[in-house]
């Protein structure tokens, strides 16, 4: 019997490669609703982390955004790497990795940048 990966599959490569396209739409349509929302906010002037402060109204919320969109990109490298070749797979996983890092360490705290 053949090894079969996830990527092998034609409908659960369609739904990882939509979480590509899921995942950042969502962080998006977080950011711009709870941007336009909150008092004193400028999407222009201020970091889209500001958001998910320590302190921040909008942070569990935000936080929450961070989130999907890290993990529509990491699901989104299994198709990348079936489809191209090279290593771009790779990088599409570590910036969902990082994101995942930026909701880890909200501003405010001693860890943050």
């Amino acid at each position: 019997m053949a090894h079969t990966t996830l990527a092998d599959d034609h409908k659960t490569r369609r739904w990882l490669a939509a979480a590509g396209v899921l995942g950042p739409a969502a962080f998006v349509a977080d950011w711009a609703v709870l941007g336009a929302t909150s008092r004193g906010y400028s999407p222009v002037e201020d970091a889209i982390s500001r958001l998910a402060a320590t302190g921040a109204s909008t942070r569990g919320a935000m936080t929450a955004g961070f989130v999907v969109y890290g993990a529509g990109l990491v699901l989104y490298a299994i198709p990348v790497r079936a489809a191209i070749a090279g290593r771009a797979w790779m990088w599409v996983a570590a910036t969902g990795v990082a994101t995942f890092g930026v909701a880890a360490f909200p501003l405010g705290t001693q860890v943050s940048g």
